[in-house]
């Protein structure tokens, strides 16, 4: 199992991770489940080609090596600057947490910054949001 950034092929994979974190922490993102469930699979895989190949936005997933995806965190770095980044939409499975792979998934997206963000990493989250997972990001960003 390792974090990585999300591949291009993957847009089936990231759909079926993403309704899972919507029906797990619903009041943690932006979208719902009934939002999102429908969209056609064309819709998925260029979210995965987004994530994979954007200069601005990434991304990441925990994989357990086996083609499902056990969580995923999305980032975007302003390109002009002063080059704040912003975290969020992070999830990962109930069963994962507690051993490091949500910060192994928070740490992720810092790699390959360039510039590092000048403001520091800053969460979006939504105001409705009583997500542990969200606030546990918070506090760390």
């Amino acid at each position: 199992m390792n974090v990585r950034r999300i591949r291009a092929d993957e847009g089936l994979a990231y759909r079926e991770v993403r309704l899972r974190a919507l029906q797990g922490a619903p009041t943690a993102y932006f979208a719902t489940y009934e939002d999102e469930a429908p969209r056609p699979d064309e819709v998925w895989h260029e979210l995965a080609q987004q994530g994979a190949y954007a200069m601005e936005l990434a991304t990441f997933v925990v994989d357990r090596g086996n083609g499902d995806l056990a969580g995923t965190v999305f980032t975007r770095v302003n390109v002009d600057p002063p080059h704040d980044a912003y975290v969020g939409a992070m999830w990962l499975d109930e069963g994962l947490r507690g051993q490091g792979w949500g910060e192994a998934l928070l740490d992720a997206p810092a790699r390959p910054v360039r510039p590092p963000p000048s403001s520091g990493w800053r969460t979006t989250t939504p105001a409705r949001s009583d997500s542990t997972g969200a606030s546990a990001m918070s506090l760390r960003a």
